[in-house]
């Protein structure tokens, strides 16, 4: 059997009733923040840490997906990484059906529960956010921890930001939960959203952990896991910390990326 990425659910979160009152949300026009880089865990470290830019001065850019240039902003990326950006006002956006806030497949995993749209008709775009300087990549709000030890976890806890931008006020609750069994063992995936959206850009943060039991995922909005925007090409730490965890995961699946929604 083949089976769908893991928690490719899509992230674009939105949750509250029709004909009930919308929750006051927060919304942004710009973000400021400091560019960090991965730096390598001690071997007792359990929270991946941060070290300072070293990319030097350039810029960075926010863009919405297939936006063109007309969805845009950038501003100046000092040298020790602080920055100061508009987020985009001509912003392309897409409909997604309740199907999209489940998992891929998820008729073939015996999933239970479906997720809860307010509004069918909303529409969403996700923002992606780059730098361009001595360095060149994507720059995100992430936080990595482990359980166990950094060279054999025996779980992996990403966090991660974004900006979410609804056409609309907007909400999304509801939690589907799927098992799979291969090679004898068996997986529980839980799905998890609470996200409340206004019209405009939000900061939403998705937390996933996999161990050797599956894997959930937990997506909320209002708050980012942390304000350091971390460059995470390059990072030996990244790849061989998520691919560990991964391998735990039956043949296939795959931990959520907010960059697969965009």
């Amino acid at each position: 059997m083949r089976y769908a990425p893991l928690l490719l659910l899509p992230t674009l979160l939105l949750a509250s009733c029709h004909g009930q009152n919308t929750p006051t949300v927060t919304t942004y026009t710009s973000t400021s923040g400091t560019v960090r880089e991965l730096g390598t865990p001690g071997a007792n470290d359990m929270v991946a840490p941060t070290t300072a830019w070293t990319g030097g001065a350039g810029t960075i850019q926010a863009t919405v997906a297939d936006a063109g240039t007309q969805g845009a902003t950038s501003a100046s990326l000092a040298s020790n990484g602080t920055f100061t950006l508009p987020l985009p006002t001509n912003v392309k956006t897409r409909s997604l059906s309740s199907d999209e806030f489940t998992l891929p497949g998820s008729e073939e995993l015996g999933c239970a529960g479906t997720p809860t749209v307010s509004d069918p008709a909303a529409r969403f775009a996700v923002l992606d956010v780059n730098v361009s300087a001595g360095k060149q990549g994507p720059v995100d709000p992430v936080r990595i921890s482990f359980t166990g030890t950094v060279n054999a976890p025996t779980g992996l806890s990403i966090e991660s930001g974004a900006f979410l931008y609804a056409d609309r006020p907007v909400s999304i609750t509801g939690t589907q939960t799927c098992t799979l069994t291969e090679s004898g063992e068996t997986y529980t995936l839980t799905s998890s959203l609470n996200m409340t959206l206004g019209q405009g850009w939000n900061k939403v943060t998705a937390t996933e952990i996999i161990n050797d039991s599956g894997a959930s995922l937990n997506l909320t909005s209002g708050t980012f896991p942390t304000e350091e925007w971390v460059y995470l090409d390059g990072s030996a730490l990244t790849s061989a910390a998520v691919h560990r965890a991964a391998s735990k995961l039956p043949a296939g699946l795959k931990p959520f990326k907010f960059s697969d929604l965009r």
